[in-house]
């Protein structure tokens, strides 16, 4: 359940303006789009 919690975050990180967008950027160090993805594969892997 903990993992769709954090998928669910990560795809609301997309909607929320540039400003939180960047900060994912920095933590991921990857594009908005390809932070979505690897979530996905990840939560899939766990």
């Amino acid at each position: 359940m903990s993992s769709i919690s954090v998928v669910n975050h990560q795809e609301t990180l997309q909607h929320v303006p540039s400003d939180h967008t960047n900060e994912t950027s920095n933590s991921t160090v990857k594009p908005p789009t390809s932070v979505a993805s690897d979530s996905s594969n990840t939560t899939v892997t766990t």
